[in-house]
């Protein structure tokens, strides 16, 4: 995974919880427009003819609450998609002023909700579009009014304007909404991206770039419950960097930080993608090989002495090993003392080798 795919996917989080958010509101919106509207028409005061229009809009309210949320994609119309919703919602109250007076209806104020929720948006743009398209359908609600007065034409212009200084006031509170999203969004990927460096750094050998102990142990852990559940096993590797000492005292440290480089690359280069390098210290080194046996990590240690000894890095270094094969119900500590072991024993051997070659 790059460094940048941590970012992304926080951030994508961010946005995700911030839609969930906006679907919550909106439904809330919704089934409580039609609520208030059902609750109106039943009033014992108001006229029959709006009594018959409010039900209508209610039933349509819902209606089209229950369509879009549970039938149109939540990705679908993507950053347009509150407009897309708005939008229709305004041709429902549209139609709701039309069996109720038309312009003059007393239930106007209801008409402005959609472009009020439009501040959830966050889009300047989609908000003064919505208005505009607002303010075309009570121009044309007027046109169509029969009784065409003065006193309508003045109604008219106020309406236009109320719903110009709705609009106006829903824009600059989308673009505040936006621009805070955004910010937090920027910042979401920054915190993201600094964390995943601090850990990074926390589980990370620094000389070598492989891992480290702390990082070994939680591994363990997680690749023993791997196993556990998939009746499987996991190798062991310990290896030991031979003469080291002898390096440092002969060439100096920085001769001796290139050579445990060089071996860091090595494993690199033979190990697969899923085997997990350690460095736990000095010239130690742990490799963990999920799903394999006594002979996968003799190969596997065999392939690493290989490709050292023809690195030209490495001048020719040799390693020490010994493995153990951990099993379902045994201690994964255990299985890495084991390994440990039988890397005593090999360094042991070498010594006494070489000091029978020594005297001979």
């Amino acid at each position: 995974m790059t460094e940048e795919a941590p970012r992304r996917a926080e951030a994508d989080a961010t946005h995700a919880a911030y839609r969930s958010r906006v679907r919550s509101a909106s439904i809330a919106i919704v089934f409580g427009l039609a609520a208030v509207l059902a609750i109106i028409a039943v009033l014992p005061t108001t006229h029959p003819v709006d009594r018959a229009g409010l039900l209508l809009t209610s039933v349509l309210v819902i209606l089209f609450g229950v369509g879009w949320f549970a039938f149109v994609p939540r990705r679908a119309f993507g950053a347009h998609r509150i407009l897309v919703a708005a939008s229709l919602a305004q041709g429902v109250m549209t139609l709701m002023l039309g069996l109720t007076n038309g312009v003059s209806s007393v239930y106007f104020p209801y008409y402005l909700l959609p472009v009020l929720v439009m501040i959830l948006s966050g889009s300047v743009r989609d908000t003064l579009t919505l208005g505009a398209l607002s303010a075309v359908a009570i121009l044309g609600l007027a046109i169509g009014d029969p009784a065409r007065s003065d006193a309508l034409r003045d109604l008219t212009v106020t309406r236009v304007l109320e719903l110009g200084t709705i609009a106006f006031f829903a824009a600059a509170t989308a673009r505040a909404t936006g621009e805070t999203r955004r910010a937090l969004s920027a910042r979401t990927e920054t915190l993201a991206g600094e964390r995943e460096e601090a850990f990074q750094m926390a589980i990370t050998d620094e000389l070598t770039g492989l891992y480290n102990r702390h990082y070994m142990r939680d591994e363990l852990t997680r690749m023993t419950a791997y196993a556990t559940r998939h009746h499987s096993s996991f190798a062991v590797i310990s290896l030991d960097l031979d003469d080291l000492k002898v390096v440092n005292d002969a060439r100096g440290h920085q001769a001796g930080d290139d050579l445990l480089r060089a071996v860091a690359d090595a494993l690199r280069a033979v190990l697969r993608t899923e085997d997990v390098a350690v460095r736990t210290g000095g010239d130690e080194f742990v490799i963990l090989v999920p799903d394999a046996d006594r002979a996968a990590a003799v190969s596997v240690v065999h392939r690493i002495k290989q490709r050292l000894a023809g690195s030209a890095a490495s001048g020719g270094a040799s390693v020490s090993a010994g493995t153990a094969v951990w099993r379902r119900g045994t201690d994964p500590e255990a299985t890495l003392h084991e390994a440990d072991e039988e890397l005593y024993r090999a360094k042991s051997a070498r010594r006494d080798m070489t000091a029978a070659q020594r005297r001979a």
